[in-house]
């Protein structure tokens, strides 16, 4: 397969000899759609996770950034399902 900057081509086989390459789309758009739709469903998991990577994060830079973490997580859980859940 034979990758650019936001297209793939690949090769189409045809008998033994391998075809012209075709233009496939943008693969994202359906894995996007189903991120927020799994995001909008399960809003409490994904707080839960968020949270975790938050404290992560945290405990790998020795609470030096804690507070920028705090704002980053909690507008990350805002911005999916219906808002934040966690206390």
């Amino acid at each position: 397969m034979l990758s650019g900057p936001g297209v793939r081509l690949r090769g189409v086989s045809v008998g033994r000899s391998l075809g012209p390459l075709t233009r496939e789309g943008p693969t994202m758009g359906g894995f996007m759609d189903k991120a927020k739709e799994f995001a909008d469903e399960h809003d409490e998991q994904v707080d839960q996770g968020i949270e975790k990577a938050g404290d992560f994060a945290d405990d790998k830079t020795g609470g030096k950034y804690s507070e920028q973490i705090d704002r980053g997580v909690d507008t990350a859980q805002e911005r999916t399902g219906e808002g934040d859940t966690q206390p």
